[in-house]
C-alpha cells in the first residue's frame, strides 16, 4: 500500500504541475482517478484533499523549465519561500 500511495503522490504533482488536479479535468479523471479503486474511497479523498491543499499553499509552477527535442516544453514545482 506504501508504493500506491507514493505513485499517487506522485501522479498528483505531475498533474498539479500541468494543470490537471481539479476533479473536473481530463487528468483527474484519466489520471488519478484510477488510484480510487486501488486506495478506497476514504484513503483517496483524504490523500487527495491533503496533498492538493499542501501543494496549493506551498508550491508554485515553474512554466517552461526546458524543452526537449521535439520541442515539447516541461514545468516543474517549486516551494514557496
Amino acid at each position: 500500500m506504501k508504493e500506491e500511495i507514493k505513485f499517487f503522490i506522485g501522479m498528483m504533482e505531475s498533474a498539479y504541475t500541468y494543470g490537471g488536479m481539479e476533479k473536473d479535468s481530463h487528468s483527474f479523471t484519466r489520471y488519478l482517478l484510477p488510484y480510487k479503486e486501488r486506495l478506497g474511497d476514504r484513503l483517496f479523498n483524504a490523500l487527495y484533499d491533503a496533498y492538493y491543499k499542501e501543494l496549493k499553499d506551498n508550491y508554485e509552477v515553474i512554466h517552461n523549465v526546458g524543452t526537449d527535442s521535439e520541442g515539447v516544453t516541461y514545468n516543474s514545482l517549486k516551494r514557496k519561500s
